[in-house]
């Protein structure tokens, strides 16, 4: 990590720390609480809307990122007003609840602006094969992010976890795409990791405060963002992609588990594995340290592969989505199901 880098993910983390500890008291203040359920896995009210911290510090932090010429302006802009868009209907949502259909519209709006005017953007380079498919592109970057979007909002439903996987991915990544050249992509990693690492302060069990939907949302979002750029600046979605497999695979397996079974698969449930691990008795942290452990030990040593050998990434990727399938479905039979 380049002393910058190091710098920026400081800053991005005391902002974020500093921003949650004041989200905390508004939220008691307006009562604004998550309150146990059947399904829920905490036992006692909790504060929500602590990812608002996460949005704050990550769109200050990249928008310092424009005096040190590391992003286009216009890039910079439409990622940071996509952003804000996508957590403020997060906020919304943990006000008030946004009717479903009130929630796809606005995401998939944000969505396909987001990846068309990316495409059109001044000053980037856009691929010849993404210029021949453009439409094609729009509406198949369009859905990523509105699924990115959502199956983040699924996985964030225990201490510390959410928090974790945006600290992993948003951290490591940006440091492996940013030795590899991914100069776009490495600063706002880090920026995105560094606000997860201050929200995970009072997010760790036990949470004194939840990420809520307008984190969720919010780093679905940065999550397709980032994935976007680094397909249009050259260096590929691989190194992301295979960071992301805990939540991409556990998130889309259950949701098909769901729908073969004929259950209503956009209602709350405790269906993913990382919900029955915690029902058959593991502990919130263990959960948590288990999916960074697996990130930093496994995943980070196949991404940096991926990273230096983009002839074969799309076939490591590939495989290495193969076995994490297979994987899950082998804990699923080992860790029974207790929501139906």
């Amino acid at each position: 990590m380049t002393i910058l880098g190091f710098i920026v993910f400081f800053v991005a983390f005391v902002i974020s720390a500093i921003c949650c500890s004041l989200v905390l008291r508004y939220a008691r203040r307006r009562n604004l609480f998550d309150h146990p359920n059947e399904r829920s896995l905490h036992n006692a009210p909790v504060p929500r809307g602590g990812g608002a911290a996460i949005v704050f510090s990550t769109t200050i932090c990249m928008t310092a990122l424009i005096f040190f010429g590391s992003f286009p302006p216009t890039v910079l802009a439409l990622w940071n007003l996509c952003g804000l868009c996508v957590g403020l209907l997060g906020w919304i949502d943990d006000h008030r609840n946004v009717r479903a259909s009130t929630r796809f519209f606005v995401q998939w709006l944000v969505a396909i602006f987001f990846i068309a005017g990316l495409l059109l953007a001044p000053g980037v380079a856009v691929p010849a094969w993404v210029v021949e498919h453009r439409l094609l592109v729009i509406l198949v970057g369009a859905f990523g992010t509105v699924w990115l979007i959502n199956l983040t909002n699924f996985m964030d439903g225990s201490d510390g976890y959410a928090g974790t996987e945006a600290l992993m991915v948003a951290g490591i990544g940006g440091m492996i795409v940013g030795k590899f050249g991914g100069n776009w992509t490495y600063l706002a990693g880090l920026c995105i990791g560094g606000s997860a690492a201050g929200f995970l302060l009072w997010n760790w069990y036990p949470a004194k405060i939840f990420m809520g939907d307008v984190g969720s949302y919010f780093l679905g979002f940065q999550f397709a963002a980032i994935i976007a750029v680094s397909i249009v600046n050259g260096s590929g979605p691989w190194t992301w992609l295979i960071l992301l497999i805990p939540f991409v695979v556990d998130a889309s397996l259950t949701l098909m588990a769901r729908i073969v079974a004929g259950q209503k698969w956009w209602a709350a449930h405790r269906s993913h594995l990382y919900q029955r691990m915690i029902l058959a008795g593991h502990s919130h942290q263990v959960v948590a340290i288990g999916l960074s452990t697996l990130t930093l030990f496994v995943l980070t040593p196949v991404a940096l592969v991926v990273a230096a050998n983009p002839e074969t990434a799309l076939s490591i990727t590939a495989i290495a989505y193969a076995l994490a399938a297979m994987i899950w479905l082998f804990l699923s039979k080992k860790f029974v199901r207790r929501d139906h």
